[in-house]
């Protein structure tokens, strides 16, 4: 538990506003938190306590995209019957197509207003692809991977399952092991801990399953949607920073008028959008329409924020 606690630290750094934590033993349990400092300050209190030898465990840090910092929105995600639990790393760009489509058979729980999380509709997918599919697992993971479109890895806790599920279309999943025997798996190995050991880094489009021997992989294809620049940008920006001009960026006629069409449709389905959120998809918008571009050239983001704050 002390190399679980420690990877928990050691990954905080990649998320600093929610977190939260799922135990699959006898039952599921779940504990959310709008700061990690809260899962720090348990390490000797009940939550942690409650991990035992066998047990599957998430743990997750959140840098809110698609929603706010709010115990609903943070991961651990559950069902309806709070029998599953996910995580998501990533950003997804089909999560409101998907929702209007999932939200006729279910509920989402981190729902709220015109808020809810993108990672949900991994979940809900995840339910109709085991229906879809009369429980198959292997079949229904496949269909989440082909049903969502952007940038994840995915983690999906079962009750009574003694296996965790991966998934990993872009965002790295690493697998690692203790001299006990323990396997892990995290976004990133930390070098410094002596404890740790290197094992295997899941390919991209890979699907697989930690189980009690270590992991084992289900499948491996080609990813079936474009790996858009603006995932690496979306993964590390501190918050839609202002960078300082450097030169100006010419970016065509045909880009602006793609840009100012993309932000008035935006503004119209979702008058409520943030500044941030509707940034973010014009940029998803554009590095799918025009690959040429470079998101992640803070002079050619300055540009297309300039064109987007147009009247």
């Amino acid at each position: 538990m002390k190399n679980l606690y420690e990877i928990f630290l050691y990954q905080a750094r990649r998320g600093l506003k929610g977190a939260g934590i799922s135990i699959n033993n006898t039952d599921l349990f779940r504990f959310r938190s709008v700061s990690p400092y809260r899962l720090f300050n348990v390490y000797n209190l009940d939550v942690w306590q409650r991990i035992k030898s066998g047990d599957r465990v998430l743990v997750h840090h959140r840098y809110p995209t698609s929603s706010p910092n709010a115990i609903k929105f943070n991961h651990p995600i559950a069902n309806e019957k709070k029998d599953i639990h996910i995580i998501h790393n990533g950003v997804l760009y089909n999560y409101h197509e998907l929702y209007e489509e999932l939200k006729k058979n279910h509920k989402f729980e981190t729902e709220h207003g015109k808020e809810y999380t993108d990672s949900e509709v991994i979940m809900h997918s995840f339910e109709d692809g085991l229906k879809k599919n009369d429980g198959n697992m292997k079949k229904a993971l496949i269909y989440v991977y082909k049903k969502v479109s952007g940038s994840f890895a995915v983690a999906i806790n079962i009750k009574g399952d003694k296996n965790i599920y991966l998934i990993r279309h872009s965002n790295p999943i690493i697998i690692s092991k203790d001299s006990n025997g323990n396997h892990y798996f995290s976004s990133e190995l930390n070098k410094d801990n002596k404890n740790l050991e290197f094992v295997y880094e899941l390919k991209e489009g890979e699907i697989g399953k930690l189980t009690k021997d270590g992991y084992k992989k289900i499948t491996l294809f080609e990813p079936v949607s474009y790996q858009s620049k603006v995932v690496h940008y979306g993964r590390n920006r501190p918050s839609f920073e202002v960078d300082e001009m450097i030169e100006t960026v010419n970016l065509g006629d045909d880009i602006e008028t793609f840009i100012l069409v993309t932000r008035d449709d935006l503004r119209f389905e979702r008058p409520d959008m943030s500044y941030s959120k509707l940034c973010l998809h014009i940029f998803s918008a554009l590095d799918n329409e025009f690959p040429e571009i470079n998101i992640e050239n803070a002079d050619i983001r300055n540009a297309i924020r300039e064109v987007i704050d147009e009247k």
